[in-house]
């Protein structure tokens, strides 16, 4: 019979802890230029009218945020029957106006 080891974890052994290596690594995905961020989101959001899903994702946000902007009256949005349609325009002029520069954000 085997004998069970007193250590949980292959790195809690220190003969082990040396040679431990995690299945997965993190590592840093690419870099991109905003140009290729808005050619990107261009292919992935071709329409210039976005449903309210679609405007989430392509702000990044949850749709309660979504809902909560547009209740605020931070965002404009068109409304056709009963739908809610957000324009590529109206996305875009809000993430302007809510650019902020490094020294404001760190001080904030």
């Amino acid at each position: 019979m085997a004998r069970k080891s007193r250590f949980r974890y292959k790195f809690d052994d220190p003969t082990k802890a040396a040679t431990y290596k995690p299945k997965t690594r993190l590592t840093a995905g690419p870099t991109y230029s905003i140009k290729d961020m808005k050619k990107m989101h261009e292919k992935q959001f071709p329409n210039e009218l976005f449903t309210e899903i679609e405007a989430a994702r392509y702000l990044r946000i949850s749709r309660t945020t979504l809902w909560r902007m547009r209740s605020q009256g931070n965002i404009d949005f068109r409304r056709a029957n009963c739908k809610l349609l957000y324009s590529r325009a109206d996305l875009e002029n809000y993430l302007e106006r809510n650019k902020q520069s490094a020294h404001t954000a760190c001080a904030a």
